[in-house]
């Protein structure tokens, strides 16, 4: 999204990484395509690009040109099988995987090679014990790139993105199988490779996490159980700090696991609980696959007996035939074909699909004629206006930012640092801020609403704040008024400074008033947002906001209508808001004295508060113990 030739941004990252074109296209693509592509007389796919770049150990967060719908459905249906994966519900991976097979693979390997990597890991998930099976799909999938790979030299190699993420699971069923050298060596290779590649912060982080994970089970097999405690510990530590939350159950369970083992008996129980009930609380098989390691490693815990019976899979599922024959071609494109997805063409086709006039997409953040300008081409939008159109359009824009500048770099890097600091470590958000403020210039609208509204809701304590995040909120909304909310479309941004309006509206105003206007918000996120992606990102935060709201009010009927919503699996990447939301329910179940219900919804809350190390989650069970007269057996 951020350049318009990435045939020059490819060329420098592989003489950057010292790789020639025959070994950078071995395995991924044809020579003379490589050679097009780096001329900038051809496009490629997105999938392609990234196998790329990743192989030269550059970021791949790109939104180079698709060669046509097909391969945009399919990159984008494999990015929501990732996002369904990562908050373990594999029924949902199982959709999006059969969505992304209709298309053909798009006739792209890489994309069939990602593809195969997910039905390993939806099986993995799911809980499925045929691990023979299992390791045949991974080497189908490592062999599309890969024909020889020595284990023994995987740090010389220049690997793919997918392939470590392959060579990872590898090492995770060698480890389920007793195949403790190949574990080692696979974990060991990696760990040294993943030290000197440049990836991005977000895709090193979670590959490197991914290897720990496995390494701290090594560990534990072959009883260094300090060194697999310290290990567990640092886990924990980077789970809770990383943009993804999908590894922070396993984080906690085997940091508990580790705890046990050292003799810290009580400790252990405690956050091996906080994985199990976290697992339930999201109706995942988690349970399932954990009480599986602990079989393989032959340990025994009588204190977790009967604390949750693993329930019987919910799915399943048929493995993948490998056998078949699957059409696939190089995916290159000509980059004035009318087949080609640009952004401009993109945009311009999901806004026609909605309806939608050019004056209410980019209202406040852009003139008419730069949008028109955008849509056929003749303007490279910067990054920041960029996802706010896309998302305005109810589409997520993450499976393809590319980061262009450093300047728009260092922007996104503190955007994410001051969300996940706002959530572990208040006190350093001034220091954020001023960083922030450092950063921001005449043209950055976008950025400094975003500044302003952080500001405004950590800053000092003043009256009427609802007032001045009000007057940001009408920075790129001109006009805005919370109860005609339906006649404009909101970024995923706005949308978030419209959530904290009505907290505010909730402080200083009318509890009242700020229900409605959530109730608003769920309505049109109901309406406008048409993609799971971006509508798991905000409705989390939403319904925790506002069952708190309604229980002020003792609004409890409408609460527990409510309750299907918390079912639709809107939990990725906001499992901390569950908390907020499984508190009020609770209370309810405490006014109805169902017994098994308040212990069930109490745990629920309590141990989710302690995976996201909520302080407050202590002071509710006992607020709970003090309500119904008795312990709640945590």
């Amino acid at each position: 999204m951020g350049i318009s030739f990435y045939g020059d941004y490819l060329k420098k990252v592989r003489e950057r990484a010292g790789i020639s074109q025959e070994k950078l296209a071995e395995g991924i693509i044809n020579l003379q395509s490589l050679n097009r592509i780096e001329n900038n007389r051809a496009g490629v796919s997105p999938g392609t690009f990234q196998a790329l770049t990743s192989k030269c150990g550059a970021p791949t967060e790109v939104f180079p040109l698709f060669p046509d719908w097909d391969d945009f459905n399919c990159f984008y249906e494999l990015y929501k099988a990732e996002m369904w994966l990562g908050s373990w519900q594999t029924k949902e991976v199982y959709n999006c995987l059969q969505e992304v097979e209709k298309t053909g693979f798009a006739g792209n390997a890489i994309y069939y090679q990602k593809w195969l990597y997910y039905q390993a890991a939806l099986h993995m998930r799911n809980g499925d014990t045929n691990y023979e099976e299992i390791m045949s799909i991974l080497q189908c999938a490592l062999k599309i790139t890969k024909e020889k790979l020595s284990f023994e030299d995987i740090k010389h190699e220049f690997l793919t993105v997918n392939e470590i993420m392959i060579l990872t699971a590898i090492a995770k069923i060698s480890f389920m199988e007793g195949n403790n050298s190949d574990c080692l060596l696979i974990c060991s290779q990696l760990s040294t490779y993943l030290e000197n590649v440049a990836l991005s912060y977000k895709e090193k982080a979670d590959l490197i996490l991914g290897v720990q994970k496995i390494y701290v089970l090594y560990l534990i097999r072959n009883k260094e159980y300090l060194e697999a405690m310290n290990e567990a510990s640092l886990l924990r530590d980077n789970s809770l700090l990383s943009i993804s939350e999908k590894h922070m159950i396993e984080a906690a369970f085997l940091f508990g696991l580790t705890k046990y083992l050292t003799g810290e008996t009580k400790d252990g129980i405690h956050f091996i609980k906080t994985a199990y009930y976290s697992g339930e609380a999201i109706e995942s098989q988690f349970a399932t696959v954990a009480n599986e390691i602990l079989n393989v490693l032959n340990i025994e815990i009588n204190e977790l007996k009967n604390v949750i019976v693993p329930s019987e899979k919910k799915d399943n599922f048929a493995m993948p035939d490998i056998n078949r024959k699957v059409e696939l071609r190089t995916v290159e494109c000509d980059y004035y074909s009318d087949d080609v997805i640009t952004l401009g063409r993109l945009i311009h086709q999901k806004r026609k699909d909605q309806k939608l006039s050019m004056k209410v997409l980019c209202q406040g953040l852009c003139s008419i004629s730069a949008l028109s300008k955008i849509e056929n081409g003749t303007l490279q939008p910067d990054i920041f206006l960029a996802r706010s159109l896309i998302q305005r359009l109810g589409m997520s824009d993450e499976p393809f930012t590319f980061y262009a500048s450093e300047r728009e770099t260092r922007q996104y890097k503190l955007e994410w640092r001051i969300s996940g600091e706002s959530r572990y470590n208040l006190q350093n958000i001034s220091i954020l801020l001023d960083e922030m403020k450092k950063e921001i210039t005449e043209k950055d609208i976008i950025f400094k609403q975003f500044y302003t509204d952080n500001l405004i809701f950590f800053g000092e304590e003043s009256k009427e704040k609802n007032l001045l995040i009000l007057e940001n909120i009408k920075i790129t909304l001109p006009g805005f008024c919370l109860d005609k909310i339906n006649e404009y479309r909101l970024s995923k941004n706005e949308l978030s400074y419209v959530v904290s309006y009505c907290m505010m509206l909730r402080r200083e105003v009318s509890v009242t008033k700020a229900i409605k206007g959530l109730y608003g918000l769920l309505d049109y996120i109901n309406q406008f947002f048409v993609d799971d992606l971006l509508k798991n990102s905000m409705i989390g935060i939403i319904l925790a906001t506002i069952t708190g709201a309604l229980s002020v009010q003792k609004r409890s009927d409408e609460i527990m209508e409510l309750m299907p919503m918390f079912k639709q699996k809107i939990i990725y990447g906001h499992t901390h808001c569950l908390p907020f939301i499984y508190e009020p329910i609770t209370d309810i179940y405490i006014e109805k004295n169902k017994e098994n219900q308040i212990d069930r919804y109490c745990k629920y809350s309590y141990y989710l508060g302690e995976l996201h190390k909520i302080k407050a989650s202590k002071t509710f069970l006992k607020n709970v113990e003090k309500k119904i007269g008795r312990d709640i057996d945590i």
